[in-house]
């Protein structure tokens, strides 16, 4: 799957929010950022892979990459953040997404 310009998810939450209530745009701008950390961790897990050889005087030992637990805690905060953002509706009052849970 291709990814989506971070440029277009930004205009699509700023598109959804009220621009005048600056938390949400805060929340947008956090957003916006844990998915390039995220993007950022997936390429190093492509390039890495998904275990690391430790190494040490006695022995060498095959363990899952540290990047994933730290993915994992970035896909919890996305979903967080996500569910927190209010969006208009059709009058263009403010309205808190249903839960994804």
């Amino acid at each position: 799957m291709a990814e989506v310009p971070i440029l277009k998810i930004r205009k699509f939450w700023e598109s959804q929010i009220d621009k005048k209530n600056f938390i949400e745009l805060e929340k947008v701008e956090r957003y916006v950022d844990l998915v390039r950390l995220h993007r950022q961790l997936m390429k190093q897990l492509r390039e890495d892979g998904l275990t690391v050889t430790t190494e040490n005087s006695y022995q060498s030992y095959k363990k899952a990459h540290p990047a994933l637990a730290e993915l994992n805690k970035l896909s919890a905060q996305i979903l967080a953040l996500e569910a927190s953002i209010k969006v208009k509706d059709k009058d263009t009052k403010e309205k808190r997404r249903p839960s994804l849970t």
